[in-house]
């Protein structure tokens, strides 16, 4: 049967569309490689900048397998500003003095920029609570850790603004107890860590009254302090002493489901008394370093 001449054309005619196809795909191949190159070059510029002040970063790659490398490089093209929770998590540390407030200003963007998630450690840090001022609004950052770093009131009212702020460790700041009245402020704040003996009985149950709370965590704390907990659900005792007292305490919480001790020693009881007297609850014992190594993005005891 013979053709048309119609058909015998349709090949021809539709070859320009198959090189503007081409055209355009290599055009898009050639965009996503230079936004990757850029990336790249930034986020390693500011690295150096890191080093330079003392400080150290580590990019963790743990993702939920959930989105495909494809779905994460389509998001972050189409909206720059949105971050999964399936991305890199950059860890920026900076302990014993190596970070001031001039950094956190001048860096501020860089932080806010990084993609993925950004855990900082300021942990004995130069940094005051003006300084901190710098972070209000920052939306990169999952977890601040500013143990240590001598800061004000007005610490809580700046870090109250971060909108994915998970994880919070103000143990040994001198935040004064007032002010954790600020806590109910927070967004989606899950966990928190404190030092009993900047906090009294009140400020410990402004902190229990977030609603999405996942865990608490306490340093050093007393007998007294406990007894006020009766509902805590997970609660992370670190260096602690742990006395018959203090495991009735413990055993006085009935809704006690995770206890985890960092760092502690047993006196005059012990850890296997302990699970005898609160068979339902899981308890754990930890060392330092193995409490650090908990399965980033999990919960707030991998951050400290």
């Amino acid at each position: 049967m013979a053709t048309t001449s119609d058909e015998s054309n349709q090949p021809e005619a539709n070859r320009p569309r198959r090189r503007r196809v081409r055209s355009l795909l290599l055009v898009l191949v050639l965009l996503v490689t230079a936004a990757v190159g850029v990336e790249w070059l930034l986020s390693h510029r500011f690295e150096a900048r890191i080093v330079e002040a003392g400080g150290q970063l580590f990019v963790d790659s743990h993702r939920r397998p959930s989105l495909s490398a494809f779905t994460r490089l389509r998001n972050r093209l189409l909206n720059p500003a949105a971050r999964s929770k399936d991305d890199r998590i950059h860890h920026i540390r900076f302990v014993n003095g190596a970070v001031d407030d001039e950094w956190l200003k001048q860096y501020r963007d860089e932080i806010e920029n990084l993609s993925g998630q950004t855990w900082l450690t300021l942990r004995d840090s130069g940094v005051t609570s003006d300084g901190l001022a710098a972070l209000r609004g920052v939306s990169s950052v999952f977890t601040i850790d500013v143990s240590g770093t001598p800061l004000t009131a007005s610490a809580l009212d700046h870090l109250a603004t971060m909108p994915d702020l998970w994880n919070l460790d103000i143990s040994q700041t001198g935040i004064p107890d007032s002010a954790m009245r600020v806590f109910s402020e927070f967004r989606v704040l899950q966990c928190v860590a404190v030092d009993a003996s900047q906090a009294t009985d009140q400020g410990i149950a402004h902190i229990c009254e977030i609603p999405q709370l996942v865990e608490l965590i306490l340093v050093a704390p007393t007998v007294e302090t406990l007894s006020h907990l009766p509902n805590a659900s997970s609660l992370t005792i670190k260096d602690g002493t742990i006395t018959p007292e203090m495991l009735a305490a413990f055993v006085a919480m009935e809704q006690l489901q995770a206890l985890t001790f960092v760092t502690c020693h047993f006196h005059e009881c012990s850890e296997e008394q302990l699970r005898a007297a609160i068979p339902k609850c899981k308890v754990s014992v930890a060392p330092a370093e193995g409490w650090f190594q908990r399965e980033l993005g999990g919960g707030f005891g991998q951050a400290f």
